[in-house]
């Protein structure tokens, strides 16, 4: 079924492949990733009810703009629960699992040569899959960059790093999200014509997307799994592109 046809922005194939990825990557992270979308989800309704406020406000239709401002706070107080357990989830996931195995993970994960494969191909396909998106060159053109900054990170600081940086960018869209005074992250930067909370929420979308298909790959250790592992990397980042496009066609 499309997002389209079911009311939702993320289509219900894209969801399950992701949550399906990440409990088999750690336990837990399955129900992280739900609540993450969820969390996105309610983000695009929030401000769906702003853009209609407004839309109101300028029309002098007061009424419904009583009714748009009341969805608007309610959306975004159940993003920023869906973000809260999003973070437990996530540290509480990785943190349940064994220190060797921790340990093992960090250590693939600072393997160059390893790295090295699995960034050049990783990065390649990601942008094939994002050029068969409708994006603006402008704002896709800043996507992979993402992945990059994801693929940098994961060789310097390993799987551990990776995830306290995830976790991190949680906490700043909580923060952005809560900030009226900032208009809750609307605004962008004229380096990036991607608003600053859409900006954020790719970085770690992308990176905990792409920290799921690592864990798999590195916990694959025999040369069959892991050549299923790097098939299973290729299509989360292909649903990684779907789901960024989606949050930008949502124009949030």
């Amino acid at each position: 079924m499309s997002p389209e046809a079911s009311g939702r922005p993320f289509s219900e194939s894209a969801v399950a492949t992701l949550k399906a990825a990440g409990e088999a990557a750690v336990p837990g992270w399955g129900r992280a990733t739900q609540e993450l979308l969820d969390a996105s989800e309610m983000v695009i309704r929030c401000e769906a009810a702003n853009r209609k406020r407004l839309r109101a406000v300028a029309f002098g239709l007061t009424d419904i703009a009583r009714g748009e401002a009341a969805l608007e706070r309610t959306s975004h107080s159940q993003s920023v629960a869906h973000m809260k357990s999003f973070r437990r989830e996530l540290k509480g996931g990785y943190r349940r699992l064994p220190v060797k195995q921790r340990s093992s993970l960090d250590r693939f994960a600072r393997d160059p040569k390893l790295m090295s494969t699995i960034a050049s191909q990783g990065l390649e396909h990601f942008k094939r899959c994002l050029v068969d998106e409708d994006l603006p060159p402008d704002q896709a053109g800043h996507l992979p960059g993402i992945l990059e900054e994801v693929f940098t990170r994961l060789e310097r600081d390993g799987v551990s790093g990776l995830i306290e940086n995830l976790d991190r960018k949680a906490e700043e869209v909580i923060r952005i999200r809560s900030d009226r005074q900032q208009d809750r992250g609307r605004g962008r930067v004229k380096s990036n014509p991607i608003p600053i909370l859409v900006a954020i929420f790719k970085a770690f979308l992308i990176g905990l997307l792409f920290s799921v298909a690592i864990v798999s790959i590195i916990q694959a250790c025999d040369g069959v799994e892991r050549g299923l592992c790097i098939e299973r990397l290729w299509v989360i980042l292909g649903v990684a592109a779907v789901l960024a496009f989606a949050l930008l066609q949502a124009g949030c």
